[in-house]
């Protein structure tokens, strides 16, 4: 038979309502069994087989007076409730089990440890054998798990469920977003709303989001049956800048900031950038403590932020927005920072939560439109700027920002907006303490179990004391064997796969006295203000004591013995790094000194632990202080000529890297081969010159 098999008529269509109606009819003797079948319309053999049920059930019962009565309720469950189908012969579990089953994969996933095919098979196995199914496949018995066929059609029984593939979610994040961190942060939103009568148009969201020059491709359209589909982008690994998002809660976006991964900061960076933007730089592109600062002026720039009219900016408590500068900054402009708890920005952001995400899908799409008309080139840092214009106005929308705030109930305020859905993520580390009424419940069943030990006959026969299910699973978890279980069973006690394999729960945690947990913070009150201060004073005391201690170490590490002839030799700092230039051995350039075309300079690099030298040509004077230059290589080794690469090498430098102008070079090329090699009249053996 078709697995995917379709009923092409309803024969096997049965309304269980009449069935009910027409049991009861033939229990009060008023049809026969062929005008009951006759009536509501079914075929007397299936109300004769239904009857029959009936009454092996309920030998004694002969009227059945309402229609919510429990033996007419128990009809609907013998043959038709407890299988999906009449036909079913071979089906494992009921459907109440199945529904159960179903309830615990759905929840499974919602707290984030959802299970896989493999998981969820093991699982029917140790429920099916729980359950005391007579039943049960062999091939299931010989490999300890339901078969896939199984597994398979349960999941077309169950359309709610879906086999998907799940982002990684950090433990950090799954479990900070609580009931107890989102109150507390509502708390210091209402109060400082409250005391300062901010209006929506006063507040804002700042937040950074990263963009690449390599991203994800949308999807093209291609054959059907293909199983690599390729898209060009820009290259394997791209650079990554900062786009700083500004929205308020009436839904207008103010003009972004845009950081550069550059040293400094040139003002053709934001060519085709949206109107008003701040270009910032920084070495590795991200947001640093200099730069919020910057950016802080750049919003009070626009909004016009004081004391008299001041401004409520929501961030998240990265070390780069709570610096001291910052703070005194926004308290002297009226700017009041309030932090989100940390990890929570998934939900409580307006930026990520209706923005930043419609913001990265056009960006896919502008990257992708862009490599289309411009085939054969990259795109650049420089390129990105333009390119993020198109995505901002098509992102940067009131209807989503307007979205943003009320889904994370800022505006209009909702403390209310999240249900208890919503917080499953942290089920496995929230550890709530028993309520009151678990207790009570808990004392009311002892109390039964002990008048019905201790009242007379009479007194047991009226009362009859039921085990609860909380009893039930407690003592179905200390049932040694499976046969034990079956006495738990004839309660009428349905099994829940969550006796079988509980959900994970993690095990309570001693807290640190001097832990210092991130939470929801008024960086701008004068508390919050003080504690800062604090931290960085413990800081820099803690930093003196280990420099006080490491010196003596260095005085002696600066003498170094040799096991050689020489009874001493002369003194090796530490400090020092390779390639320092003393002004002896070369004549450093003077700030007045003329620079021209053609002319041949060296070029100074710090780096963390050294200092790199390069020998170029300058190509071009852009301005007083920077210089386009066209570099040189050391070809093998240092006692080789310089020559220019093949790929040229140019860059901008600025005039203060310049340390040294050098004499004019000359020609050491005598063959084809040596042609374009040159010599300069300096020695360089104690300077680090790169080589190719």
């Amino acid at each position: 038979m078709v697995r995917t098999y379709k009923k092409k008529t309803q024969r096997a269509f049965i309304n269980e309502n009449n069935i009910k109606q027409a049991i009861r009819d033939v229990i009060n003797k008023t049809k026969s069994i062929r005008a009951a079948a006759a009536d509501y319309n079914i075929h007397p053999a299936t109300l004769q087989h239904r009857l029959k049920t009936f009454r092996k059930l309920h030998p004694d019962v002969n009227e059945i007076v309402s229609d919510d009565s429990a033996q007419e309720n128990e009809v609907v469950s013998i043959q038709n409730a407890e299988y999906h189908s009449k036909y079913t012969s071979n089906q494992v579990f009921t459907v109440q089990e199945e529904e159960s089953l179903e309830k615990y994969f759905i929840k499974s996933s919602q707290i984030q440890y959802g299970l896989t095919y493999h998981q969820a098979q093991t699982l029917a196995y140790e429920f099916a054998i729980h359950c005391n199914k007579n039943n049960i496949p062999k091939s299931w018995i010989e490999n300890k798990l339901a078969g896939l066929f199984w597994m398979q059609s349960f999941m077309k029984r169950h359309p709610k469920l879906s086999l998907r593939r799940p982002e990684n979610t950090s433990l950090a994040r799954s479990t900070t977003f609580n009931r107890y961190t989102v109150n507390e942060f509502f708390t210091n939103y209402i109060s400082i709303t409250t005391k300062y009568k901010f209006t929506p148009d006063r507040i804002y969201n700042i937040d950074e989001s990263g963009i690449s020059t390599v991203l994800p491709c949308p999807r093209v359209i291609t054959e059907i049956g293909k199983k690599q589909v390729g898209q060009a982008v820009s290259g394997e690994r791209g650079q990554l800048l900062t786009f700083v998002g500004i929205i308020n809660a009436t839904g207008n976006a103010l003009p972004p900031a845009i950081i550069f991964p550059r040293v400094r900061y040139k003002d053709y960076f934001l060519n085709g950038a949206p109107t008003g933007s701040l270009g910032l730089a920084s070495k590795s592109g991200w947001m640093t403590s200099p730069l919020f600062v910057d950016l802080l002026k750049h919003f009070q720039k626009i909004t016009n932020s004081s004391k008299e009219n001041p401004t409520l900016i929501l961030i998240d408590n990265h070390e780069t927005h709570c610096s001291i500068n910052a703070i005194n900054y926004a308290r002297n402009h009226g700017i009041h920072l309030l932090s989100f708890p940390p990890h929570t920005s998934h939900k409580l952001q307006p930026l990520d939560v209706g923005v930043y995400s419609s913001f990265k899908a056009n960006c896919k799409t502008a990257f992708n439109n862009w490599l289309a008309t411009n085939p054969g080139k990259q795109i650049t840092i420089y390129d990105i700027p333009g390119l993020s214009n198109i995505a901002f106005k098509n992102s940067f929308t009131i209807k989503n920002i307007t979205s943003g705030f009320k889904k994370s109930g800022l505006w209009p305020i909702n403390q209310l907006v999240f249900n208890d859905e919503d917080f499953l993520s942290c089920y496995v580390t929230d550890r709530p303490a028993a309520t009151s009424n678990e207790q009570q419940t808990e004392n009311e069943a002892n109390n039964n179990i002990n008048i019905v030990n201790n009242s007379s006959e009479e007194k047991k026969k009226t009362m009859m004391i039921m085990p609860t299910k909380k009893i039930l699973i407690n003592q179905f978890h200390q049932c040694p064997n499976p046969s034990d279980t079956k006495l738990l069973l004839s309660n009428k006690v349905i099994l829940i796969p969550e006796q079988i394999k509980p959900y994970p729960k993690a095990q309570p945690q001693v807290k640190k006295i001097n832990s210092r947990q991130g939470k929801s913070r008024i960086y701008t009150s004068t508390p919050e203000k003080q504690r800062i201060e604090e931290i960085l004073k413990a800081k820099e005391e803690k930093l003196a004591k280990l420099k006080k201690n490491v010196e003596p170490v260095k005085k002696k590490l600066k003498l170094v013995e040799s096991s050689s002839e020489e009874d001493s030799i002369s003194e090796l700092s530490l400090s020092d790094s390779v390639g320092d230039i003393s002004e002896e051995e070369f004549p450093l350039l003077c700030d007045d000194e003329e620079l021209n075309l053609k002319d041949f300079v060296l070029v100074q690099f710090c780096t963390k632990k050294t200092k790199l030298h390069y020998i170029g040509c300058i190509q071009r004077i852009i301005n007083r202080d920077e210089l386009e230059i066209n570099f040189l290589r050391r070809k093998g080794n240092k006692e080789n000529p310089f020559i220019f690469p093949v790929i040229q090498d140019v860059s901008e430098v600025s005039r203060s890297d310049v340390i040294m102008k050098l004499p004019n070079p000359i020609p050491v090329g005598t063959t084809s081969r040596q042609s374009g090699c040159i010599s300069v009249s300096v020695n360089f053996s104690s300077l680090n010159i790169t080589i190719m």
